[in-house]
């Protein structure tokens, strides 16, 4: 299968808020994790934190959202429309738009099965998903697809860890949440602010401690009850890509049948 014509609709999946490789900046808004109760010692510390970063947005089961996505790579912007779906925890569909609202491109998952569908060279890729399965075979940042569904509903992943620290940051101002696997390996690090109580940046590593992916949390709104994304990013040291949300809806009704794709007709 030709991957070059799907290159902008997988990097449009992929966001979170503006990363060092932009120039200038374009950090705002942080999403607040709201922690509440009292913290000891700092093993008590770091546990609470990552206890209540997961509860944010908790509520959130599905939604929806329309904006535009920029990618740089290899010095090549790159800009596109897209739509979304997702019903949480690792369901999502994405689809590039063309000019006049038909979809180009379609990339989904309902957690099992990952289908990728191109609509104009009417070709199709089915491929069943495993605990570890990113997609960097097929887009510039590998990230694994359940991710995507977290980060679209305002959340940050926690990945799977046997113990977790906090301590503070080397190079700028608050605290860094890091959590590792057996054999004292980073498997992901979660900033926050002075107060700790704001997540300002994530970085997901792989099990050779290379980079995966980095997110900074930048403009967010208020929908409903939830702080969901306004304005995100996600990048490695190769690429960035920036979403714009020009429209989110929270809790809607979402049938299981979004996420399986069929061949194109």
């Amino acid at each position: 299968m030709k991957y070059g014509y799907v290159f902008i609709l997988l990097s449009c999946i992929f966001f979170l808020s503006a990363c060092s490789v932009l120039t200038g900046s374009i950090f705002t808004d942080r999403i607040d994790l709201k922690i509440t109760g009292g913290l000891d010692e700092a093993g008590s510390d770091a546990e609470k934190l990552l206890l209540n970063l997961k509860k944010q947005n908790n509520g959130l089961a599905t939604f929806k959202g329309l904006g535009s996505l920029k990618l740089w790579n290899k010095g090549i912007l790159q800009n596109v429309r897209v739509a979304w779906t997702g019903s949480c925890p690792e369901k999502i569909r994405i689809e590039a738009i063309g000019v006049y609202g038909q979809p180009v491109t379609s990339i989904a998952t309902d957690g099992t099965i990952l289908y990728l569908v191109s609509h104009k060279l009417k070709s199709y890729y089915k491929k069943k998903l495993k605990k570890d399965t990113s997609l960097k075979k097929i887009a510039p940042i590998p990230i694994k697809p359940a991710d995507l569904t977290v980060l679209l509903a305002g959340r940050v992943p926690v990945h799977k860890h046997n113990l977790v620290l906090i301590e503070k940051n080397k190079f700028n101002a608050g605290y860094v949440l890091i959590l590792k696997q057996k054999g004292n390996r980073v498997v992901e690090k979660i900033y926050l602010d002075e107060n700790k109580t704001k997540v300002y940046k994530l970085e997901i590593f792989d099990q050779k401690g290379r980079l995966q992916y980095r997110s900074i949390f930048n403009k967010s709104q208020k929908i409903k009850s939830y702080q969901v994304p306004l304005q995100l990013t996600i990048s490695n040291n190769n690429a960035v890509i920036r979403i714009d949300v020009d429209h989110y809806w929270a809790d809607i009704p979402v049938s299981s049948s979004v996420f399986v794709l069929a061949p194109p007709g």
